[in-house]
């Protein structure tokens, strides 16, 4: 039960931060996205925290920062390549699952999963908003003149 449990919520992982990382691209006009796709969540990861750290919102969310990172990593430790929860044997024929901790709790992994991707779906959610509103505002205002009192950005 372990495995197809995990790889579900790996996968998860994968998606959102590859989902994120385009928002964040897309709104802050830096960075590029991988041009060649892969399933390595640390080096999505790793790509998307700078762009998180400079939001005024993470201010107050370092704790939040802090598990996410905490979950990303002890995922990508155990799974870095999406092959251990998916398969029982590399392409070579080495084995890839790995024994599973006697601890693990799958009612704790869900749980704290929920946290992550409630942070993680907030945040992404506050990116896209801000790319509409600025997307909204530039089509109103054409000359570049606009409301300055319109929703604060997600990054300074």
């Amino acid at each position: 039960v372990f495995f197809p449990f995990a790889y579900l919520w790996r996968h998860y992982l994968e998606l959102e931060l590859k989902a994120l990382l385009l928002a964040t691209v897309e709104y802050v006009g830096e960075g590029n996205l991988p041009k060649h796709p892969h399933h390595r969540i640390a080096d999505y990861w790793a790509e998307l925290v700078p762009h998180l750290e400079q939001c005024a919102d993470y201010e107050g969310n370092k704790e939040s920062l802090e598990i996410v990172d905490k979950v990303i990593r002890e995922f990508a430790a155990y799974d870095p390549d999406s092959f251990t929860f998916r398969y029982p044997t590399a392409k070579d024929g080495t084995p890839t699952m790995k024994p599973v901790p006697r601890a693990v709790s799958l009612r704790g992994l869900h749980d704290a999963m929920t946290v992550v991707a409630d942070h993680l779906e907030s945040v992404h959610a506050d990116f896209w908003e801000h790319i509409a509103f600025r997307a909204h505002r530039d089509r109103k205002y054409p000359d570049g003149w606009y409301d300055m009192h319109g929703p604060s950005r997600p990054c300074e």
